[in-house]
């Protein structure tokens, strides 16, 4: 147990591990100081460099570098959210906003070594980390924090609990949550994971970029419910079943007409309108140019343009405000 002053506050730390299980039990028991908002707990952190979304931001031998690639969260209404991670270039801050946090994580999703081809650093061996609120912990924000780096040698993305309740100078307040350490895949219930994604740009269509998912699922009814934040367009939607394997490829064009920033939402249903798969949340932004080191290159990255709001549903919205250079964390 550790007790700490801060000018803002007093808290102490509870822990109760379960090392067999891969857990750690965290109660947090804090008496405000001051009057606070945008209140932070169970940060993780970790590092994204590059990837098959973002393959060109490193003049690096390694298809992939990264610790985690993708942020799982499961809502109050058992949706799972299912957003990758990235390296922009600026810093970015995303808030999930919800009415009882179930679970976020950073998860390792891609374990072979063959897509890495590290055998010092490791990284399909990297452990994925998962954090439970316990109790009931009213309207809550899961935030993500993605800062650009151009190296592999510090974690340039965070992830936090941020419960909306307003702290009162001299009231206590107590959180808990149980931390995970897992190398398994992201526990999605009965709904198959994701398992590549790719995109490029439309040769014969000027100002279109080629998106494709891999799920696997054996579903050859499936269709999809494909939706863009104002401004953007997708068109051509194709289900396709690949040969010789149990897995539906998602494929689409994406144009974001004059926007500067687009949020791209995809789920799978099948004929009775059940979800097949995760909901998969994606940010786009324009072709930038990005120098570091010297060396110039053309890449299709996130950048910090104008707020984009979207209702994800009546549960779960997804807030992307403006941030220039500058996290606020």
């Amino acid at each position: 147990m550790t007790a700490t002053s801060f000018k803002k506050m007093i808290w102490r730390l509870e822990r109760r591990a379960k090392p067999s299980l891969g857990q750690d039990g965290i109660g947090l028991i804090q008496i405000q100081r001051q009057f606070g908002k945008n209140q932070r707990t169970a940060p993780l952190t970790s590092m994204y460099l590059k990837g098959p979304m973002l393959s060109v931001v490193s003049d690096d031998f390694r298809p992939r570098v990264h610790d985690s690639n993708d942020m799982v969260i499961q809502n109050a209404a058992r949706e799972h959210l299912w957003r990758p991670i990235a390296n922009p270039r600026q810093v970015e801050m995303s808030a999930f906003v919800d009415t009882s946090l179930k679970t976020f994580c950073l998860y390792q999703t891609t374990r072979e070594f063959e897509s890495f081809q590290d055998p010092e650093s490791r990284y399909h061996d990297r452990p994925s980390a998962k954090v439970e609120p316990q109790g009931a912990s009213g309207a809550d924000d899961v935030m993500l924090v993605e800062i650009p780096t151009g190296d592999e040698f510090m974690d340039n993305i965070v992830a936090f609990w941020r419960p909306q309740e307003v702290l009162v100078a001299g009231q206590e307040y107590r959180l808990a949550y149980r931390l995970t350490w897992t190398r398994d895949q992201p526990d999605v219930g009965h709904l198959p994971a994701f398992l590549h994604e790719s995109r490029g740009r439309e040769h014969h269509r000027p100002g279109y970029r080629r998106y494709v998912i891999d799920v696997a699922t054996q579903a050859e009814d499936a269709t999809s419910d494909l939706s863009v934040s104002e401004g953007g367009e997708t068109t051509g939607v194709s289900i396709l079943k690949l040969p010789g394997q149990d897995v539906i490829r998602i494929t689409f064009l994406f144009s974001p007409g004059d926007q500067q920033t687009c949020e791209i939402r995809l789920s799978l249903r099948a004929a009775d309108g059940s979800p097949l798969n995760p909901v998969w949340l994606r940010r786009w932004t324009p072709l930038v140019t990005k120098v570091s080191d010297g060396h110039m290159a053309s890449v299709d990255i996130n950048a910090s343009g104008r707020p984009a709001q979207r209702e994800v549903d009546d549960r779960m919205r997804c807030e992307c405000p403006v941030h220039q250079g500058r996290s606020s964390i």
